[in-house]
Formats: structure tokens, C-alpha cells, sequence
């Protein structure tokens, strides 16, 4: 429950589709917790125009107290803390990367970039899935869209809602903040 929760109020608004990749988890398994989710009031679905599931206000509080119940009296909240810390400065590497691509579209600079800061994210998400498994799903969702950029997918780097290593890459930072139980600031970059 807490993976879909928490994946549906990091994404805002999500399709079951968006959370089966977020998560890792079956689309049958994603819709049964969605189901049980709505039926406790912590999720709705919306439709219309722009249609998708979104998190009610009870879903949010539901999501902190799971959230802060994971982490309990466990080392894993100090594994976080660590990762967070050693993240933030590669966030600024990353930011910096995708500021260049947008203004330049020099693929083989915007390549080098994103190769060093993947080469530093991903010991940090190695340390932190190994406390909290749910943070393995980012590492194998940055290492996609790394590979669709690199294969010639010019969206894979930032296109919004395109599953780009930008949307895995905030996702991951919003978690890391939420896990944390943490509001971002302007020191979060």
C-alpha cells in the first residue's frame, strides 16, 4: 500500500499505467490497492479532461504516518539521511546538465554530463535500496531513461510526463524528501 501511495503523491495525478512503472508492482496488484485505497477515501479518481488518480487529503496524512511507520526505530532513516546529503550537491550537477541541454541541444556534451552524474547517483541509490528497497525502482527507471537519451530519444533527458530522467529524477528527490518527512526548501535546490 505504502509504495502506491506514496509513488501517486510524489506524481500528483497518475494513471495506473505510471504507477505500475513507479513502482515496480503488477497493474492487477496496483488496482487492487487503488480500489482499497478509494474505498478508505485516501485516493479518488478524477475524470474528465484531464483524468488519472490523485491523493485526498486523508491520503496524505495516511501516506506521512506509513511513511514514518517504515522507518520506525530502524538505521534505514540515517541511510536516508546520508543518501539526501550526498544528493543534494549532484541535484546542482544535474540541474546544471539539463539548464545546458535545454539551452544548447548538444547531445554529446548533454551525454558526458549525464554520465557523471549517473555515475554518482547510482552508488547512492545502491546504498539507500539496500534500507528501503522501494528507492531500487529509481535506480532502474534513471538507467532507462539514460539509455533511450543515449539511443537518440532527445525527450528522454527532460521532456516532462515523457518518462524522462528528469520526471525519475525529481520523483526520486520529492521521495527522499517525503521519506525524511521534509518540506522542500531553497537549500533542496
Amino acid at each position: 500500500m505504502l509504495e502506491v501511495l506514496n509513488a501517486l503523491a510524489i506524481k500528483g495525478l497518475a494513471e495506473v499505467s505510471e504507477l505500475t512503472e513507479a513502482t515496480g508492482r503488477p497493474e492487477h496488484e496496483v488496482a487492487a490497492v487503488l480500489s482499497e485505497l478509494e474505498a478508505a477515501g485516501h485516493v479518488r479518481l478524477r475524470k474528465g479532461r484531464i483524468k488519472g488518480w490523485t491523493v485526498t487529503a486523508e491520503g496524505k496524512a495516511r501516506r506521512q504516518g506509513l511513511l514514518r511507520d517504515a522507518l520506525a526505530g530502524s538505521e534505514a532513516i540515517r541511510v536516508v539521511e546520508d543518501a539526501y546529503t550526498a544528493f543534494l550537491p549532484v541535484n546542482g550537477r544535474f540541474k546544471q546538465a539539463c539548464s545546458r541541454w535545454q539551452a544548447d541541444q548538444d547531445a554529446a556534451a548533454a551525454r558526458e554530463s549525464l554520465a557523471l552524474v549517473h555515475g554518482q547517483v547510482t552508488p547512492l541509490l545502491a546504498a539507500v535500496s539496500a534500507a528501503v528497497p522501494r528507492f531500487g525502482r529509481y535506480e532502474q527507471r534513471l538507467a532507462e531513461a539514460r539509455r533511450r537519451f543515449e539511443s537518440g530519444e532527445s525527450g528522454a533527458l527532460t521532456a516532462p510526463r515523457q518518462r524522462s530522467y528528469h520526471d525519475a529524477w525529481m520523483e526520486l528527490h520529492a521521495d527522499l524528501l517525503a521519506t525524511l518527512g521534509r518540506s522542500r526548501t531553497a537549500a533542496d535546490g
